[in-house]
């Protein structure tokens, strides 16, 4: 697959970049002409045509990038090793995403930070709100997120109803939010749709064990949320950002077998000062880490380093 977006003509290329959108002439107009008003242009994800097209509309030191990447097969464009040739500063959400990028491009020569995003809770969670509303009884694993083998759910669900003959016989796997396939005929399987922000959050405190099976992870949101509801975490190993998280923290424990899925699954399940260990730790990590006011002073102090006049 590499080779083949590697081979692709630059004309193919960015046609596929303008048909997946967002495409705004008015937007590329708009800083042509009044980028001279900023003392910076900050880009959010790497991918969209609001960035590519964006950055060629004002001189590279007024630039910075803040790629939300993962391998994927996009990213191995060719056009996109022209955009980030482009960019003289970089933000990065964690050290595995800076790495695969510093591993993928050529960034000698700029300014690079790992500064993360700001994960708080909306709302204060109450699990018992969430088991009484969608009538939830015993354990169970949560997964929230797109539905999509894409994202590892395929095999989560295989996972699953493999592992339960090792399992509690009234374990559950819950699954909130879109769906991109569907999921199997399964009394002990459920999939609730998209909740209401406070609804997912309780949905995390209440859960067992938050899972994230995806493969390809630039930050995890979701992760981070479970974490702060004081849910320890399940993650897929083969994603080295959920892995990252997972020893960090101390909050979770990853996978990247079948037999490492159950045998992780099971010892969660089984021990209960386990779990109120990995939950608390999860939280400090996150509490740590990406409060908005750490967010806020790291940004801070990259900007006073490349834009003196802030």
């Amino acid at each position: 697959m590499r080779k083949i977006v590697a081979r692709s003509p630059r004309e193919q290329q960015l046609s596929c970049l303008k048909l997946q959108g967002p495409y705004s002439t008015s937007l590329l107009e708009y800083l042509a002409a009044h980028h001279q008003d900023y003392d910076l242009l900050a880009f959010f994800t790497y991918l969209y045509p609001t960035t590519f097209f964006g950055s060629q509309q004002a001189p590279p030191h007024k630039l910075l990038l803040v790629p939300t990447a993962h391998d994927e097969a996009p990213i191995h464009f060719p056009v996109f090793r022209e955009m980030f040739a482009r960019f003289p500063a970089y933000v990065f959400l964690t050290p595995e995403e800076r790495r695969f990028v510093q591993e993928t491009f050529d960034l000698q020569d700029t300014v690079k930070a790992t500064i993360g995003m700001p994960v708080e809770l909306a709302f204060e969670p109450d699990p018992d709100r969430f088991r009484h509303k969608y009538g939830v009884d015993g354990p169970f694993l949560l997964y929230a997120g797109r539905l999509d083998p894409a994202k590892g759910c395929e095999e989560l669900l295989g996972f699953f109803q493999a592992a339960r003959r090792h399992l509690p016989p009234d374990i559950s796997l819950i699954l909130i939010g879109g769906r991109a396939m569907q999921t199997p005929r399964d009394r002990r399987i459920r999939h609730l749709g998209m909740l209401p922000e406070r609804d997912k959050l309780d949905a995390m405190a209440a859960a067992t064990i938050m899972v994230n099976p995806s493969p390809f992870e630039s930050f995890s949101i979701v992760i981070l949320e479970a974490m702060l509801c004081g849910t320890p975490v399940l993650v897929n190993g083969r994603s080295e950002v959920l892995a990252g998280h997972a020893r960090r923290s101390s909050g979770g424990l990853y996978y990247e077998s079948y037999y490492e899925f159950v045998e992780a699954t099971r010892l969660m399940l089984e021990d209960g000062r386990l779990r109120s260990r990995l939950g608390h730790n999860g939280g400090q990590y996150v509490k740590s880490n990406y409060s908005h006011g750490n967010i806020r002073q790291r940004y801070l102090a990259l900007l006073r380093r490349i834009t003196p006049t802030i």
